[in-house]
């Protein structure tokens, strides 16, 4: 489902920017700037991974860097007018594709992508959950000890 949006959102063009941009732009722009340091630690990449993602949104004109005032060893990121703009866009992958396609489902068909999407959200937003258990998973299990 996510490669199908996906590939439908990159032909038409209606959305230039992935998740991990989108949410680097947004969170700037509630803290109005941050250094590198700082936006990395609150994404969770590391901070080449920020770098180079930071390079792109300036590249694209959605975010610039200027020296800070008061320490000049530091960069700050802030979001362009262009970004401010993105970040406020609603999101609407192809207006009526998605809508059109669960219109033609039936009510139980319905109810199973409604409990499997909030079961999804449930593993991603758990507190417990770990990148590395997922991985140690063998045959959908645990193991033991």
């Amino acid at each position: 489902m996510i490669k199908a949006i996906h590939g439908t959102l990159k032909a038409s063009g209606a959305f230039p920017a992935k998740g991990p941009h989108l949410e680097a732009l947004r969170i700037i722009s509630e803290g109005g700037s941050l250094s590198v340091g700082e936006l990395s630690r609150k994404v969770g990449l590391s901070p080449a991974a920020t770098t180079k993602l930071v390079d792109w949104l300036e590249g694209k004109g959605y975010a610039s860097r200027s020296r800070d005032i008061e320490d000049r060893r530091v960069v700050k990121i802030h979001v362009t007018a262009s970004g401010k703009d993105l970040v406020q866009k609603p999101f609407n992958p192809v207006p009526g594709t998605i809508t059109a396609g669960l219109g033609s489902l039936r009510t139980e068909q319905l109810h199973v992508i409604r409990r499997s999407v909030e079961r999804v959200a449930d593993i991603v937003e758990a507190a417990s959950w770990r990148p590395r258990s997922f991985l140690l998973m063998k045959n959908g299990m645990f193991p033991a000890g």
